[in-house]
């Protein structure tokens, strides 16, 4: 009799092992994919933000590209003046959005090219010269002007036939 009862001790610890080591697997299973829905979460919020940031530069870049004053649009828009000379910014969100306008003038016309950047770090503080990360989007606008350049127009001084 004492044999059948170690036999039947050997096979519980046997199962009991089984069980434990099964625990375990899915244990370990369950954290993995745990680990997985995260990260894909992440990548979920990150491509979002640069869907939502692709929008917001499509529609300024449609808006300024129709405009002979771009500037007037952003100062009616609540732009604050950037840094550097032509340059806009406003926070919308967690991003932030900068405009730089660029005129070149003609004697056929103007040229007026916007460039929008867009931000994630809407907690810029201005001091330094480049923002704390890359664009998450950036695109031009650019618009021709005929004859609006100072000179366009007019005609040079012609000498007369005597």
């Amino acid at each position: 009799m004492q044999q059948t009862s170690i036999r039947e001790a050997g096979k519980s610890n046997v199962l009991l092992t089984e069980l434990v080591i099964v625990i375990l697997f899915f244990a370990l299973t369950a954290v993995t994919v745990l680990q997985l829905f995260v990260g894909a979460h992440k990548k979920s919020q990150s491509i979002a933000q640069i869907n939502r940031a692709s929008i917001i530069a499509q529609d300024w870049a449609e808006l300024l590209a129709t405009e002979r004053q771009p500037e007037a649009i952003l100062k009616a828009h609540d732009f604050a003046d950037g840094k550097a000379p032509g340059s806009y910014e406003i926070i919308d969100g967690d991003l932030r959005i900068v405009m730089q306008v660029v005129r070149q003038d003609t004697p056929a016309g103007g040229l007026v090219t916007t460039r929008i950047g867009v931000y994630k770090d809407a907690g810029y503080d201005g001091e330094q010269d480049a923002p704390k990360s890359p664009p998450l989007t950036e695109l031009s606008a650019a618009t021709y002007i005929p004859g609006d350049a100072p000179g366009a127009g007019q005609q040079t001084d012609a000498k007369e036939a005597p």
